[in-house]
């Protein structure tokens, strides 16, 4: 593959090294000289601005390489001082995340950001269409899974074989992820004290925090929390898994158009999956993984009760071909385009 930039440095206000799309752009791209440029991240959200306007000023001379900006304070530092190629990489819908005169002034640096930029990366047209951007520069690169360590290659797991019929048998539901209340931990917790959902058991990992220890204290018997696990202690949960929750509380612009990277984790383990309407969710249903993901109108104890006794009677099986599909190199004609 030719590029027309010799590297690609990856900038982002916080920390780098723990950002997993950055992660996945470093592993995916071994023949292409990557470096993250601020690490040692400061916690003054001031002095943090002034090392990220610091050394994009310093490395300014290297115009051969692509500046690949992960964020909106990065993105509009970046297209103003760097010489060569300026990627936006647009995870969130930062303006909606904020209130009043904050949000206006966020939606402005949004807009400057896109508009001096050469490229601008969404995860999904859906959000694409939040923001009025000439369609010419918009890459669409999804959330999808990477599988790496242990688990770099297909899953090990059985998809597709003969099941047992679900309503005979115990399925194990899980979350993996976050605990906030955008997540809907709390209605996820109460529908599995329904009595029709008693045989099924709810599994929990990730780190704990005040919200989730006061949701526990009234969680009945088949939930359990297992702590915040290790990404192959994830994987190990995943291939035991039937169905896993994906709902995020459609609270404000970002979460309506939210693209979650745990579908596509939870499809490349064979895992079904249950999440909130939404237009992407749709597309996914339709291109991807028809019969693998139930989607509900509304987040509610009783539509999770009975997303989850749909499941049951449906099945939960996801065939093997989508495995492929959700794995992270299946776009890799659209990664190098950003650098060709």
């Amino acid at each position: 593959m030719q590029y027309s930039v010799k590297g690609v440095y990856h900038l982002y206000f916080g920390d780098a090294t723990r950002h997993p799309i950055i992660g996945n752009y470093l592993r995916s791209l071994p023949e292409m000289p990557q470096k993250i440029v601020l690490e040692n991240v400061p916690s003054s959200r001031y002095a943090r601005l002034w090392r990220v306007v610091r050394e994009v000023y310093r490395l300014r001379s290297h115009r051969s390489w692509a500046l690949q900006c992960h964020d909106v304070v990065s993105a509009v530092v970046g297209t103003f001082l760097w010489r060569g190629r300026v990627i936006y990489d647009s995870h969130e819908i930062y303006a909606s995340l904020a209130t009043g005169l904050v949000s206006r002034f966020v939606a402005l640096l949004e807009r400057i950001a896109i508009s001096r930029a050469d490229i601008v990366v969404f995860p999904s047209d859906y959000r694409a269409e939040y923001y009025d951007v000439d369609r010419s520069k918009v890459r669409i690169v999804q959330n999808l899974f990477y599988p790496y360590g242990e688990h770099d290659s297909i899953s090990s797991r059985n998809h597709g074989g003969e099941r047992d019929e679900a309503t005979n048998r115990s399925l194990r539901f899980v979350y993996t992820g976050l605990f906030t209340p955008a997540r809907a931990i709390d209605n996820i917790v109460a529908a599995f004290a329904h009595e029709r959902l008693a045989n099924c058991r709810l599994i929990l990992a990730g780190q704990q925090t005040e919200y989730l220890a006061e949701i526990l204290s009234s969680a009945t018997d088949n939930v359990e929390y297992v702590g915040e696990l290790r990404h192959d202690a994830v994987c190990e949960l995943l291939e035991t898994a039937d169905a896993g929750f994906a709902l995020y509380r459609p609270i404000n612009e970002n979460n309506r158009r939210c693209a979650p990277t745990k579908i596509f984790e939870f499809l490349y383990f064979g895992v079904h999956v249950i999440a909130n309407e939404s237009p992407y969710v749709a597309q996914i249903s339709d291109s991807v993984a028809e019969g693998c993901l139930t989607s509900i109108s509304e987040i509610s104890e009783a539509k999770i009760v009975e997303a989850c006794l749909r499941v049951q009677k449906r099945g939960t099986e996801v065939e093997a071909g989508v495995r492929e599909v959700v794995c992270w190199n299946s776009q890799m004609s659209i990664l190098e385009s950003l650098y060709s």
